[in-house]
């Protein structure tokens, strides 16, 4: 391996003409020719250098040559015709990564800090404005992960004073230059009116745009709207596709809101075992948001119904009180339910 790292090579280069002489060798009158033999030292002969640098003048019949004293202007030329990146290859090299080191520690010292999202969102709930400064500085200027994280913080007010209407501002810019996330949100401020007035007819509409870039819980948010018929014609069936595309994509709330269409019969026939799928699903999402979390504790409340009263499945009290009892401090139907079946399985 050493060999292909490191090698060395002899090469020759040729002056110029140098007249007609007797050769030693040839016993005859030749041309000869004055050239520069050297060894090339070199690194996957890409970086080198020059060593052993001879001048000679050598016969053009049988090769044989004889040193020449050379004065300044023949060693000049001598020089001169050996490639610049062989005879400087290591100087270019360590000259190279010399310039490199040092412009790495001019920016380290004077560049501009690499943006970072998560640490500047940190910055901001300690009170740390600089970090606010930054995100303004860069969201002003287009960069739609800071406008994601200013709509963030002025809607639950992480560090600041909440400002509905700064976030949807901000939501706003990062929604039209094609953030999912933002349209998603978006979507629920024209809902909901969160620093916006109500508009229901704009909610649909932003909740279309993130759901064709495949945000679950738009779809989830859209089944909604289809199943109150607020923004949209109600539409019952439509808002079972909705639901159904939002649980296939993994949104919890999408997967809950299934399962109850088809407990009671909505949109869908009535299905005791399909609820009961889609019930575990959601029961079993991991996020820790309130939202998911809200939601698990329903699952596994709705559950518990099913487990208690045989829904569709033979009844089994524990394994109720037991989904009662991991819903209970997030649902208050499953604290009363846990309380009521325990007391009843005692008794």
């Amino acid at each position: 391996m050493s060999v292909l790292i490191w090698g060395r090579r002899q090469k020759s280069i040729v002056l110029g003409a140098a007249g007609t002489t007797h050769c030693e060798r040839c016993g005859a009158a030749r041309e000869y020719v004055e050239v520069v033999d050297y060894t090339l030292n070199h690194v996957y002969y890409i970086f080198g250098f020059v060593s052993g640098r001879r001048i000679l003048r050598r016969c053009t019949i049988c090769g044989s040559s004889v040193p020449i004293a050379a004065d300044a202007a023949l060693e000049a030329r001598a020089r001169a015709a050996i490639p610049v990146s062989e005879r400087l290859g290591c100087v270019g090299l360590l000259a190279g990564l010399a310039a490199l080191v040092l412009v790495a520690v001019v920016w380290s010292m004077f560049g501009a800090t690499p943006r970072n999202i998560p640490d500047l969102l940190a910055g901001v709930q300690r009170g740390d404005m600089k970090s606010l400064a930054r995100l303004e500085s860069e969201a002003e200027a287009d960069d739609v992960p800071s406008q994601e994280a200013l709509a963030q913080i002025y809607r639950d007010g992480q560090g600041v004073t909440p400002d509905p209407a700064l976030a949807f501002h901000w939501a706003h810019r990062a929604a039209e230059l094609g953030s999912a996330p933002a349209q998603f949100g978006l979507g629920a401020m024209y809902e909901f009116g969160r620093g916006v007035a109500v508009d229901p007819v704009q909610a649909a509409a932003w909740y279309r745009k993130a759901d064709g870039q495949g945000v679950a819980g738009a779809a989830n948010s859209l089944g909604a709207l289809y199943l109150r018929g607020v923004g949209v014609p109600a539409d019952s069936p439509a808002a079972v596709g909705w639901f159904r595309k939002a649980a296939d994509g993994g949104d919890a709330a999408g997967q809950f809101n299934l399962a109850m269409r088809y407990w009671n019969g909505d949109g869908v026939p009535v299905d005791m075992q399909e609820s009961r799928k889609w019930l575990e699903r959601a029961a079993a999402a991991t996020g820790q948001d309130a939202t998911t979390l809200s939601v698990v504790a329903s699952a596994k409340q709705e559950l518990g119904v099913i487990y208690e009263e045989g829904e569709g499945i033979a009844a089994d009290p524990v394994k109720a009180l037991r989904y009662y009892e991991e819903a209970s401090s997030l649902n208050e139907d499953a604290r009363a339910n846990f309380e009521r079946l325990k007391a009843r399985l005692k008794g």
